[in-house]
């Protein structure tokens, strides 16, 4: 067996050592499973590991559209406590992705989705109150009519995710050294 170039990319190498090597891998380490990176992931290379009956565990990268919809739709699933391990717990499903038949196991961290939750909820504080400070100085900027008024209020709430406001206008004389904005 021989070491793989550092000059390729492993979703193209994978597939060439999948090919050359997992018989004599097999036949001299009795190896009932490869386990790989996420470069594994590979539609080829895992209809190779398939075709030479060698079972692999891999990371499935969210580009996968499937994956993708499993971690997204994860908070709404049910899941069972890992044995073992206090603060995860886990849910299977099955795939066919390129062909090939395969359990899919989703984990999720307890401990970590109340950090995520926190950070979250930082940012979204953060932002909103970015936003009313963007309202607040809107709110004192002098227009020269109107609907220039309205208008910047309405890109105000069109770039605005996370706060509304009712636009109220509020006619004032203009003095001496203030300039209205176009």
């Amino acid at each position: 067996m021989k070491a793989a170039s550092g000059n390729v990319t492993d979703k193209t190498s994978f597939n060439k050592i999948v090919s050359q090597h997992v018989k004599s891998f097999k036949a001299a380490l009795n190896a009932r499973y490869f386990v790989g990176d996420a470069a594994l992931y590979v539609a080829d290379t895992i209809q190779e590991l398939n075709e030479q009956n060698q079972w692999f565990i891999t990371r499935v990268p969210l580009n996968i559209g499937a994956a993708k919809e499993l971690v997204q739709g994860a908070p709404s699933r049910s899941m069972e406590a890992v044995e073992g391990f206090e603060y995860y717990e886990s849910v299977e499903t099955l795939s066919d992705y390129a062909g090939v038949v395969q359990r899919w196991v989703l984990f999720r961290n307890k401990q970590s989705q109340k950090t995520e939750q926190k950070t979250l909820t930082r940012r979204m504080q953060k932002k909103s109150l970015k936003e009313f400070k963007e309202l607040e100085k809107l709110s004192k900027k002098p227009f020269r009519c109107e609907a220039d008024a309205m208008e910047a209020f309405r890109k105000w709430e069109k770039q605005s995710e996370l706060c509304q406001a009712e636009s109220r206008l509020i006619k004032t004389p203009l003095l001496q050294n203030q300039r209205p904005s176009r």
